[in-house]
């Protein structure tokens, strides 16, 4: 248990980060894609707002964990050099044999930060599982190359190591939280998209801020 709360200490500045900018990035995407909701459903229930409300802390998240803490100072990774990329594809095995227990945490880690993305995929967006896989690994690539680039040239060298077991474990973590939203589907269907017979001549305040 050590292991995992040493782990998680790790990234409790980079979740502060994303909590502190939740609010300015709820305000530029929630209403696009609530727009998107609206237009796609016909009707915005509360539950939208809240799931919207996570997706953009997630996504957050998500870059933060993955992206900081950025290089500082005048020497050292992606500033002085970098580091090279892990392109063995069961370089995991290696990592359990010289690390042992202490490496799970990592990969579980890897796995359980897609698995919300695999959920949002699902039951947000009602995609299938082949294409929220497919957007895992789009995800997971975008996160690797932009490590793999010093931040797309921000930084002359790469900073955080470009690891292709990543790729398989954040696929991964999208397949299962697909799964996951399944069963919940099956206790708790998504909301219907709505009839004719629902549609209003008299839109209230939150359907007339959205639309406009």
């Amino acid at each position: 248990m050590d292991t995992v709360f040493r782990f998680i200490e790790n990234y409790s500045d980079n979740f502060a980060i994303a909590i502190g900018l939740w609010p300015i990035a709820s305000f530029m995407l929630t209403l696009p894609i609530l727009a998107y909701l609206y237009r796609r459903d016909g009707r915005i229930k509360a539950a939208s707002f809240v799931t919207v409300y996570l997706t953009v802390l997630y996504v957050l998240a998500l870059g933060c964990f993955t992206l900081y803490p950025l290089p500082q100072g005048d020497e050292g990774l992606g500033i002085t050099y970098g580091i090279a990329p892990q392109l063995n594809p069961l370089g995991f095995i290696d990592d359990l044999r010289k690390d042992g227990i202490s490496a799970v945490p990592q990969i579980l880690a890897n796995i359980a930060f897609f698995v919300p993305l695999g959920f949002i995929a699902s039951r947000l967006l009602r995609l299938s599982l082949p294409k929220s896989i497919v957007i895992g690994l789009l995800a997971s690539l975008a996160i690797e190359f932009t490590q793999l680039t010093g931040f797309w040239g921000i930084y002359p060298f790469a900073y955080r190591t470009f690891d292709v077991d990543d790729l398989v474990w954040n696929a991964s973590g999208a397949a299962i939280g697909w799964l996951i939203a399944a069963a919940v589907a099956r206790i708790l269907p998504p909301g219907s998209l709505a009839e004719e017979d629902d549609v209003s001549d008299d839109p209230g305040l939150v359907r007339r801020c959205v639309a406009l």
